[in-house]
């Protein structure tokens, strides 16, 4: 069968299982031909083990399509370009370097020529280095003039979805899991430090359950259960901070005025 090496091609339909398309033809048999299918191809490997699979065009996709040996059995689509003037591009006169993804679910990644970098789950999820940035994309005005608007994720996603639960997840075991509802949990393997530093301080567990909390000054407020021992080296004041105040290492007992018993 007689065809161009090279041809514009609408999709028809969508076959996932094959990582292929079935595709219309431009101006090939006089439009009579009904769709054929073809291969998409990719970047990078593609074998049993390896490749990179970004998603599919959408049925009514505009792209290229290649034909190697004129062959109409070996279609491949290379490129999908814009069918209109609309599209998702957030490149406009003088933004330039910047790279952008916008995905069926929504979600959207960008990142620019100062290395700001952000990454947007559809229910609001923001992964972001940097400075957060105010994607626009190009649509049509009421003189049908192209221009580029706005892109904020309530028009990426109408109806969002619940909050999604996040969790980071190492082979050692140790885990970093939000809940959808909030809640946050850090695990250490058994017999792990665990040790966070901040100015002047930190909060470091030795792996066994031994904690030690360091800080210039710490200023705890609310009632306080201890269950156990309380072992405290240096003085011990009740009424801290106002009213009457007791040493309790150094006040003598009103009855005979003596001082306490070590140790008590």
């Amino acid at each position: 069968m007689d065809i161009p090496p090279l041809t514009f091609a609408t999709v028809a339909s969508v076959d996932e299982d094959n990582y292929g398309l079935n595709v219309i033809l431009h101006g090939v048999f006089g439009g009579q031909m009904a769709s054929l299918p073809v291969k998409v191809g990719t970047d990078g490997p593609r074998d049993g083990v390896r490749g990179n699979y970004p998603e599919l065009p959408a049925p009514g996709g505009l792209g290229i399509v290649a034909f190697p040996r004129g062959d109409h059995r070996n279609g491949v689509w290379i490129c999908s370009i814009d069918p209109n003037l609309l599209d998702a591009s957030p490149n406009a006169p003088g933004v330039r370097g910047v790279s952008h993804r916008a995905h069926y679910s929504g979600a959207w990644y960008q990142h620019d020529a100062e290395g700001n970098t952000v990454f947007q789950l559809p229910d609001g999820t923001t992964l972001l280095a940097g400075v957060m940035p105010a994607p626009t994309r190009h649509t049509l005005d009421g003189n049908q003039v192209r221009q580029a608007t706005p892109y904020p994720l309530s028009e990426r996603v109408p109806s969002p979805p619940g909050a999604l639960p996040l969790s980071l997840v190492h082979p050692s075991g140790a885990s970093l899991t939000l809940s959808a509802a909030g809640a946050a949990a850090v695990t250490v393997p058994p017999g792990q430090p665990f040790t966070v530093t901040f100015g002047g301080g930190s909060i470091a567990d030795d792996g066994t359950g031994n904690l030690n909390l360091t800080s210039t000054n710490i200023t705890l407020t609310g009632n306080v259960a201890i269950d156990g021992n309380l072992v405290v080296t240096g003085g011990v004041t009740a009424g801290f901070g106002g009213g009457d105040q007791i040493g309790l290492q150094t006040h003598k007992h009103p009855a005979n005025g003596s001082p306490p018993t070590p140790g008590t």
